[in-house]
């Protein structure tokens, strides 16, 4: 064998044993690398148009223009990353109606939905958070009567 030849046979060698350190060491969930640190906001390209910052407490995630297909899928993503959407900011987006599930995959602790031009707000919109939202704001939109019905008995949510 060469010299040439066993450097490289050393090279791979070590490679091996680094990806298998990496796979037996706890980096073994896939979103870890997928979406970034496990704590943290995921890629910019994966919640486009919205934005996030990592907090103390949590994310803080803005979504401005967006369509509800678009913040769909922004959320799943954002879901990924384990943390809690603290505050969770809606701005200027096109959705009359409110629809349900949109948040399901989000824990989030403040939610503001603003200037969207809500006039409806489906049954099960806010359902799986009755134990985690602490505020809503829905103020500068359309809606004429509010009755927001939670599946389960909510706790603390301080402000409507």
């Amino acid at each position: 064998m060469s010299r040439f030849s066993d450097q490289r046979t050393r090279n791979n060698s070590r490679a091996l044993v680094t990806l298998a350190v990496i796979l037996f060491a706890g980096i073994s969930d896939w979103h870890c690398i997928v979406y970034g640190a496990r704590y943290g906001c995921p890629a910019r390209s994966l919640i486009k148009p919205c934005t996030c910052t990592d907090k103390n407490k949590g994310l803080d995630i803005s979504c401005e223009g967006a369509s509800v297909e678009m913040m769909r899928e922004a959320f799943e993503n954002i879901a990924q990353s384990g943390q809690t959407a603290t505050y969770l900011k809606l701005t200027r987006n096109h959705m009359e109606t409110f629809p349900s599930n949109l948040l399901q995959p989000l824990d989030v602790t403040h939610l503001t939905a603003l200037y969207s031009n809500i006039s409806v707000i489906d049954e099960y919109a806010f359902a799986g958070l009755e134990e985690k939202l602490e505020s809503l704001d829905l103020s500068q939109n359309s809606l004429a009567h509010v009755s927001i019905q939670f599946t389960h008995k909510s706790h603390c949510v301080s402000s409507v």
